[in-house]
């Protein structure tokens, strides 16, 4: 685990205000291989590189995600990647 617990307890998706969940093994693993080959990509510009990614933190419905970087949420509007399961 990448964020820690306290700090989950209290991240919300700027979206929909609902908590977010960090994203582990398998799910993780392909979610960061789609994001470095293209098939995901932030919705907008972003000021952290793909490689950079640690951890993603997923909404509720597991149709969306934000990178954790150094492990710090990135909650921007741009860097939410829209994600199919």
């Amino acid at each position: 685990m990448v964020i820690a617990n306290d700090l989950l307890d209290i991240v919300v998706c700027p979206r929909t205000g609902k908590r977010l969940f960090e994203a582990t093994g398998k799910k993780l693993e392909g979610l960061l291989r789609q994001i470095k080959s293209g098939e995901v990509t932030p919705s907008g510009d972003v000021d952290w590189q793909v490689d950079e990614v640690d951890s993603l933190l997923l909404t509720q419905d597991r149709k969306g995600a934000y990178p954790v970087v150094d492990g710090v949420p990135v909650l921007l509007p741009g860097s939410y990647l829209a994600i199919s399961s």
